[in-house]
């Protein structure tokens, strides 16, 4: 299971995934043995699925931290991660953006949210399976600053309507 980075870095975590099971383990990971997650969000238009949800998902990934929450959460990255950590990568590894310079349109284009109306919704989905190899999506909603009661009609079309287009 991964996420929080741009599919292109996740389909390299994937890649490396499949291959070391493969080489070191002797077998094969299918589909289900991959997951994603993204923020994701189903309106009845891609107009109003962004009008229903852009500041929700922009309150969640422009969140600051206080400088010492910031020194605690880096201290703890660099104690989990070794040399090998993201050494298979061929650039530097791209985490959760923070901050101002998150754009809705970045979010979306990276790939760390699925938002949009229920064929965008299933378009992307399926980019994300073909790029990462993924058959799990773990659907994050509600987000940010994002009541329940607002992820419900969300939840609804993306059982209605998209789920069934789904492998």
């Amino acid at each position: 299971m991964t996420g929080f980075s741009t599919t292109a870095q996740l389909a390299e975590t994937t890649a490396y995934y499949r291959k070391y099971a493969e080489e070191q383990c002797g077998w094969v990971p299918q589909p289900e043995n991959i997951g994603v997650s993204r923020h994701t969000y189903v309106s009845t238009t891609n107009a109003k699925a962004r009008e229903e949800c852009e500041k929700h998902v922009l309150d969640y990934y422009r969140e600051t931290a206080t400088q010492h929450e910031r020194e605690m959460l880096r201290s703890i990255q660099q104690a989990k991660s070794t040399g090998r950590s993201f050494s298979y990568k061929t650039q530097s590894h791209i985490g959760h953006p923070r901050g101002d310079n998150v754009t809705y349109e970045r979010l979306l284009g990276d790939g760390f949210c699925i938002i949009g109306d229920p064929d965008t919704v299933t378009q992307k989905v399926k980019e994300q399976q073909e790029a990462l190899g993924a058959g799990i999506l773990v659907t994050y909603l509600p987000f940010g600053s994002m009541e329940p009661q607002e992820a419900i009609k969300s939840i609804e079309l993306f059982a209605k309507e998209v789920m069934p287009n789904l492998r």
